[in-house]
């Protein structure tokens, strides 16, 4: 709704287990179970949380991984996909949250915490795996609704119905959406300037700047 704050509709946790994926046996968490009542969130991620591959994923800057409700309505009106909140390996599910509004860099009083939006999510195999549709990274790029990943800055309690109360946002033109744009649709060379002068800039979004310019300057 608009106007309306951005709060927590749900929180998930979950622990690595083995699962016969689409290609072979793989260790995942996005099983993630809904729970209620305050949950510690430390540094590196809800209390009782567990990733899969620490590696990719183990990151202080991808400690809470967010989708919102209008992701999931989207993907039931366009896939006939009726997924339940958590779905898709999230941590929080999003309410009067839109990709097109949340910007990269925002920092976010949140319960008893503080946390900064780091980057979108990547879509992977495994949230293929979950939704039964081997060409879910397909139809995520095409939408641009990808979700995205949050650094904790201060630790704290949430729990679900927490409002967002926005604190901090120094590029109001890098909404998750646009970069997820210049990553996999149409190279902005302007948000991309901007990002890279970004001292804490994620090495993986420096990247993938640099292979959608060498992408697009290609095609042209």
């Amino acid at each position: 709704m608009p106007g309306s704050a951005i709060r927590i509709d749900s929180i998930h946790v979950g622990q690595p287990r083995v699962v016969d994926g689409l290609q072979g046996e793989m260790t995942t968490s996005i099983c993630r179970t809904r729970v209620s009542g305050p949950v510690q969130l430390n540094l590196r991620g809800l209390e009782g949380d567990a990733v899969g591959n620490r590696e990719a994923h183990g990151w202080p800057n991808m400690a809470v991984c967010c989708h919102t409700l209008d992701d999931y309505r989207y993907w039931k009106r366009t896939l006939q996909l009726d997924l339940p909140p958590g779905w898709v390996g999230e941590n929080w599910t999003l309410e009067n949250a839109r990709e097109t509004e949340i910007c990269l860099m925002d920092i976010y009083d949140v319960g008893g915490a503080r946390v900064q939006v780091s980057k979108p999510r990547a879509p992977c195999q495994k949230q293929s795996w979950r939704v039964g549709r081997p060409d879910w990274i397909d139809h995520v790029i095409k939408a641009l609704r990808t979700g995205f990943y949050l650094e904790v800055l201060s630790p704290g309690q949430v729990r679900a119905g927490d409002e967002w109360h926005l604190v901090e946002r120094p590029l109001p033109d890098a909404t998750v959406t646009a970069v997820n744009r210049c990553w996999y649709h149409e190279y902005d060379e302007g948000l991309a300037r901007q990002l890279r002068k970004l001292e804490s800039l994620d090495p993986n979004v420096a990247k993938m700047l640099d292979n959608a310019e060498n992408r697009f300057t290609r095609m042209a």
